[in-house]
């Protein structure tokens, strides 16, 4: 069996939890003797090949976009362009063989994948990460329960989630607008692309969480026969840093001397940022000696200092590892409908409690009051509530934490159980 797996990003180029998660799934399923081809742009001109083992191989097709690798770069252009579809379009039958199964791990990359299936009349998997697929601007889903999620519908509900979503991010003149309406029917035809030629031709739909899933089924996206398997995404398995680097890092940002609570991933709107800023403001009000603060890690630093709080940039996945699991909880507070949290499969990994909001898949990973608290969106007075009961908790909540973390991601997120469902899913492809 062969995979042929295209990814708009692949490490070392700046990548986030759905590449470290796909990089864990092809070393697992590559140790078990199925042939992977990772197809992903170069990002330096010159075409590449590297070997990860005898059964990995990452293939990498030069362009005219240069950027470093870790540098983190808005090349969402460049992903909507002619040259990055034809091009993995020509890897892919280029590496093809028999018994080959193509997937798509990324909304960037599902149309040429689609193609690909089509023309070679190979089999083909979407794993669908998050709303992308649904609503590129995301602003008419934020802030909802999947079951409850409705996407805007049509170039006027496309124009006006467009709006709210710049709207956000600072001040529109009415000059503007008709430049976002020309954008707004851009991302309108992108997405019945999406749907129609991406999606709905596709052999299996893969959603990494229950929420996902839940979208597609109150929107009706898809076809009435296209099933959709859940599989989650692997936790990062990679060893913390050694203590003392983790001991040095918390020293040098003044977070040795105090509990601190860990918001990791993009700093943003959709993320909810915000939200957990104004939670530690209000909960250190009410703590008697200001004593706990609050860690951001991830890109976009810099909106998010005070005497409470730590703005801190991108740490390689082992320090951040280490971070976690010092912290008194992780933090996942998101307006946006994200699919899973990667740092949450760690944080049930490692035990540690959680604070997430209803958006998304993320409370795939927590029972309520049991291992953390799920909390209502764009509420931070609730956030704020939800730590304060967490630094409060005894040892037997601790425990009660642990076992049931533990009871989680062995039904959930181990790596046995994942690489059975896929195991499971490409076999069935092959059919």
């Amino acid at each position: 069996m062969q995979l042929i797996i295209s990814n708009p990003y692949f490490p070392p180029y700046s990548t986030g939890g759905a590449e470290h998660s796909l990089e864990q799934l092809c070393l697992n399923l590559s140790n078990e003797g199925v042939r992977i081809d990772i197809v992903t742009p170069s990002f330096d001109i010159k075409d590449q090949r590297e070997d990860i083992n005898e059964n990995f191989r990452v293939n990498r097709f030069g362009t005219d976009v240069i950027i470093q690798a870790g540098q983190d770069s808005n090349i969402e252009n460049y992903f909507f362009s002619r040259e990055y579809h034809n091009k993995t379009v020509k890897s892919i039958r280029s590496l093809s063989q028999k018994k080959t199964i193509l997937i798509a791990n990324n909304a960037q990359c599902i149309l040429p994948v689609a193609e690909a299936s089509n023309k070679l009349s190979l089999p083909s998997i979407a794993i669908v990460r998050d709303a992308q697929y649904f609503c590129m601007p995301g602003s008419c889903i934020q802030s909802r329960k999947p079951v409850n999620t409705v996407v805007c519908k049509g170039f006027t509900g496309q124009f006006f989630c467009y709006l709210k979503s710049l709207q956000r991010n600072g001040a529109i003149n009415r000059r503007a607008y008709p430049g976002i309406a020309f954008d707004s029917a851009l991302l309108q035809i992108r997405r019945i692309k999406l749907r129609k030629r991406g999606l709905q031709s596709m052999d299996k739909i893969v959603a990494i969480s229950e929420g996902i899933k839940n979208i597609f089924s109150a929107n009706n996206v898809l076809h009435e026969k296209t099933r959709i398997s859940v599989i989650h995404n692997f936790h990062t398995a990679i060893d913390p840093v050694d203590p003392t680097a983790v001991a040095y890092f918390l020293k040098e940002n003044s977070l040795d001397n105090c509990p601190y609570f860990l918001v990791a991933g993009k700093k943003s709107y959709g993320k909810g940022s915000d939200l957990a800023f104004d939670a530690i403001q209000k909960l250190n009000s009410r703590l008697e000696f200001n004593a706990a603060k609050i860690l951001f890690v991830g890109k976009g630093g810099g909106k998010y200092n005070s005497k409470h709080s730590v703005d801190h940039e991108s740490i390689s996945q082992a320090l951040l590892m280490g971070v976690l699991r010092k912290a008194v909880a992780l933090i996942v507070p998101g307006r946006c409908q994200e699919g899973l949290h990667r740092s949450m499969v760690d944080a049930v990994f490692y035990k540690k409690p959680i604070i997430c909001t209803e958006a998304g898949g993320v409370a795939t990973g927590v029972v309520n009051d049991m291992n953390g608290y799920i909390v209502p969106c764009e509420d931070s007075n609730s956030l704020a509530e939800a730590m304060e009961k967490i630094l409060s908790w005894d040892k037997e909540q601790y425990n009660q934490c642990a076992s049931t973390s533990k009871k989680i991601f062995n039904q959930k997120f181990s790596s046995s159980v994942l690489q059975d469902k896929w195991t499971t899913l490409l076999g069935n492809c092959l059919k």
